[in-house]
């Protein structure tokens, strides 16, 4: 049975999945930190506003950008790794994105305080010990 981070990080998901990444004050801690490790937009956030910000200026380059998670790891009482497939296109119609990445969801009293996302999953797999063939959930 999956725990409560587990359905909290299922329902960002689910919200993403359908194109709508603006609902962040719903789930994050008021000094959620937001890393990117790789990728078009690598970096750093810091609080609700911050991490809106960078999905402004995400969705203001990308059309139809999606997240749809393919797996669900509970690390410890604490984090949830999902691997995803990010796709979309850019406001220009000239490039296309399809492409698989983890985010690390670290979770306190029902709220996400610190969210890495990794480029190349194999990244994150390692980072964490842990076998990319492992057991989801």
């Amino acid at each position: 049975m999956a725990s409560e981070n587990v359905d909290l990080v299922r329902s960002i998901y689910s919200a993403w999945e359908e194109g709508e990444f603006g609902r962040t004050a719903e789930w994050a801690d008021p000094e959620i930190e937001w890393v990117n490790f790789g990728g078009p937009a690598a970096g750093g956030r810091t609080g609700i506003d911050g991490v809106e910000g960078f999905w402004e200026e995400v969705l203001g380059s990308w059309e139809q950008l999606r997240a749809s998670p393919q797996r669900y790891i509970e690390v410890d009482q604490d984090r949830v790794l999902v691997v995803s497939r990010l796709s979309g296109r850019s406001t220009d119609g000239e490039t296309e994105i399809e492409h698989e990445r983890a985010g690390l969801f670290r979770i306190s009293h029902g709220r996400v305080t610190r969210v890495i996302f990794y480029w190349e999953p194999a990244r994150a797999y390692a980072d964490l010990g842990l076998e990319p063939d492992g057991p989801p959930e």
